[in-house]
């Protein structure tokens, strides 16, 4: 699997908090354990959103056919 730009998504999260005024924090995982194929989830109790990339990426290829369209989702 090839890998994502990571500095390139944490530029793109930035800027989506900032114009969206939040205090958000995100944070970036390899995969979510466990078996099931999660590509994110939030904590309300500590505001937070967690993305796992390769099951974003695993996702990309069921629904496109192709991880290139990754980029854009995670």
């Amino acid at each position: 699997m090839r890998e994502l730009d990571i500095e390139r998504l944490n530029a793109a999260i930035r800027r989506l908090l900032a114009s969206a005024g939040s205090r958000t924090k995100v944070a970036i995982e390899e995969r979510f354990p466990g078996g099931r194929m999660v590509g994110g989830k939030y904590n309300p109790s500590s505001d937070t959103i967690t993305l796992y990339v390769e099951t974003i990426r695993a996702q990309c290829a069921l629904l496109f056919g192709s991880e290139d369209a990754a980029d854009e989702y995670a």
